[in-house]
């Protein structure tokens, strides 16, 4: 990971630097193919997946704001709309 983070910093760099493209973009390509390794080790792919418990405790404070308002709007206008049929 940290290979891969110093090749990522590496081909900026020489990006930036101008002229040293193809330089930048082997560095890049062994920096992608580093993170990609990475990312697929097991001790890694065991951290990726969370209990539903954590899912719930961190995405109900994000959602509930947001779909609370529509769902009683939802109502709303549905109740209205029966109201108007009679």
């Amino acid at each position: 990971v940290f290979e891969a983070a110093a090749l990522a910093r590496a081909s900026a760099e020489l990006a930036s630097e101008g002229g040293r493209l193809e330089e930048a973009l082997a560095a890049a390509r062994r920096a992608l193919q580093l993170a990609l390794t990475a990312s697929h080790d097991d001790t890694v792919v065991a951290e990726m997946y969370f209990s539903w418990e954590f899912k719930y405790a961190v995405y109900l404070p994000l959602g509930l704001p947001i779909i609370m308002p529509i769902f009683v709007a939802l109502v709303r206008q549905l109740r209205r709309a029966r109201d108007l049929r009679k």
